[in-house]
């Protein structure tokens, strides 16, 4: 048992502001969370009007999704009805693409950046033949030399197509190579021309790496590795069959491994590393990533934010009744505080999370019960965990114009790590001053929660502002920052800055939107219990009205910050502090 053939040739309510302002509260839509290698979110792409889907490639930006859906899962139908497909994650839309002409049935296998697919059609006497289509919609046609059959399974953003070419004997591919072509220069290299056994290159990156599956003796599938100069490595996960189906620009390895006991099929993400030849690949079976509930999950590619593609059954093979999905990394971008909810209420900490690192602002009292907030730069340490140096700053009043960057000063206080065990619950243990505590941690929700992301598009699109912003142009004013946590029609704004002593200063506002793309409210000031105090009573939590704060958006990755603190008014154009591109967007 192998890789599915294409059938053509075979809430409740709970406290929620740091003031202690309650909602309602909508969960994610997200279809599912699953803890793998690490925890992913699942989202389900069917195309409408058919009984299954099938998705095979995915541009590394990770914004469109190419794939197609049938009518018919009998995998004895040689022509089914089936529709190629190609899905915007930005809009959640999908358009059927053009039938090449003259074909009985047309798959969409790849896409880039630009936008160019490929895939393969077959005419009603069973031949196949790859093809090229382009942002315009048209088609260019082509085989390998020499052989009856060709499928292109993936093209790089070079324009380097990758597939496979066999003999008529499509099912098992029992004489079959493996190809790059360059349609620049019009020429073939062949993959494992000696091997001829369902060869098949799934993926190839920036760099050339390609990867790929083959038929082995035993009747099962090895994955292999090529790279760039040639050498090839082939490998199994945990001992069974392997197909390497995806690989992004960082070198990870996506695909899927089939237990010949339980005949299940789960996907794996893996890199590879030494000598080109044979090597074997553990990874623990709780590790290994499932669609929730599913006995197949067929992993198809991985873009170079880690998002992965592919499409899963609960059926029993060889049964083709497929959905499709999108599994993302978690993003734990928002506003956190204590658990239980509202246990703690009066202090909070902000996660912008980018890539595999998190920036941290922990927003907590001093001795004396004045405001102080520290920061952490807080990179992957381990799955689900994140580690890094916690540090206190002075600098500029809030107020000073201009406000120098060449003054701030960090000092380094302790050190900070942050576990997570699911989407909505973490562990924050800390050293503060030669003090050391732990804090469960969860979300802190006032309004529908939105789902985070690395970004996929223009961050001038989004229309959710969750995010850490800072004045524009960017590093303009480094030193202060604003923290939007953006639930429903109201944002909850922490401000972390410095007061007239140049000491830290943060200022809290629960702005609800008063017109399109501006959100206003009171600005506070609160005293509370020392970060280490045990217990913490929020009850001792006391907030002063200070002023008020408007934010007007210009776009998703602009906006005007005006202010009065104190009777003094100013105003600062921000914009998104991106330290990992793309950044992040939630929605």
């Amino acid at each position: 048992m192998g890789e599915p053939l294409r059938r053509s040739t075979t809430s409740g309510p709970c406290c929620a502001s740091i003031l202690g302002v309650c909602s309602g509260v909508a969960l994610t839509a997200l279809t599912g969370f699953a803890f793998g290698q690490t925890a992913y979110q699942f989202r389900t792409i069917d195309f409408p009007g058919v009984a299954y889907t099938q998705v095979f490639g995915i541009s590394d930006d990770g914004t469109e999704v190419v794939g197609y859906g049938d009518n018919n899962n009998d995998p004895n139908v040689p022509f089914p009805i089936s529709v190629p497909f190609r899905f915007d994650r930005q809009s959640s839309t999908f358009t059927s693409l053009p039938l090449l002409p003259g074909a009985a049935e047309t798959s969409a296998l790849g896409i880039n950046a630009a936008g160019t697919i490929v895939g393969s059609a077959v005419d009603s006497a069973g031949h196949e033949s790859a093809f090229v289509l382009d942002a315009t919609g048209g088609f260019t046609v082509f085989s390998t030399p020499g052989w009856p059959n060709t499928e292109a399974r993936a093209i790089s953003n070079t324009g380097l197509i990758v597939g496979t070419s066999y003999a008529p004997d499509e099912l098992n591919k029992t004489s079959s190579v493996g190809f790059i072509y360059d349609p620049k220069q019009n020429t073939f290299t062949l993959i494992l021309p000696g091997v001829s056994a369902d060869v098949v290159p799934q993926a190839v990156n920036a760099s050339g790496q390609v990867v790929g599956s083959v038929a082995t003796p035993d009747g099962s599938k090895n994955g292999w590795l090529r790279a760039p100069n040639g050498d090839i490595t082939q490998f199994r996960v945990n001992g069974h069959g392997t197909a390497a189906r995806g690989i992004n620009d960082s070198g990870q390895i996506a695909g899927f491994v089939i237990d010949p006991v339980t005949l299940s099929i789960k996907g794996f993400v893996t890199t590879l590393g030494g000598a080109p030849g044979y090597q074997d690949v553990t990874i623990p079976d709780a590790e290994l990533i499932e669609y929730p509930g599913a006995t197949r999950t067929y992993l198809e590619g991985i873009t170079n934010a880690g998002a992965l593609i592919g499409f899963w059954s609960n059926d029993v093979f060889p049964s083709q009744s497929f959905e499709g999905f999108i599994a993302t990394p978690p993003n734990f971008q928002g506003l956190w505080w204590a658990a239980p909810a509202g246990s703690e209420a009066g202090w909070g900490i902000n996660f912008a999370h980018q890539g595999d690192t998190i920036f941290a602002t922990w927003f907590t009292y001093d001795q004396t019960g004045k405001g102080l907030w520290l920061v952490m730069t807080a990179p992957k340490t381990a799955p689900n965990t994140y580690s890094g140096a916690l540090y206190a700053t002075t600098g500029p009043a809030f107020n000073a114009v201009p406000f120098d960057p060449t003054q701030v000063v960090p000092t380094q206080m302790g050190t900070g790590t942050l576990t997570f065990s699911d989407a909505d619950n973490a562990r924050f243990a800390y050293t503060v001053n030669g003090t050391s505590q732990v804090k469960a941690l969860t979300h802190q929700m006032f309004g529908p929660l939105p789902n985070c992301a690395t970004a996929s598009g223009s961050l001038a699109a989004a229309t959710n502002y969750q995010d850490l912003w800072w004045a524009a142009p960017a590093g303009s004013e480094a030193g202060w920052g604003i923290n939007f946590a953006h639930q429903g029609d109201t944002i909850f704004a922490t401000w972390f800055t410095y007061d007239v002593d140049h000491t830290p200063l943060w200022l809290v506002v629960t702005a609800p939107k008063t017109a399109p793309g501006v959100y206003s409210g009171t600005l506070y000031r609160t005293t509370g219990p020392a970060f280490n105090a045990v217990p913490f009573d929020p009850t001792n939590v006391i907030a002063t009205a200070v002023g008020m704060a408007t934010f007007t958006f210009t776009d998703g990755n602009n906006a005007n910050f005006a202010y009065t603190v104190n009777n003094v008014s100013q105003q600062k154009a921000i914009t998104r502090e991106v330290f990992a591109a793309p950044g992040t967007v939630c929605q």
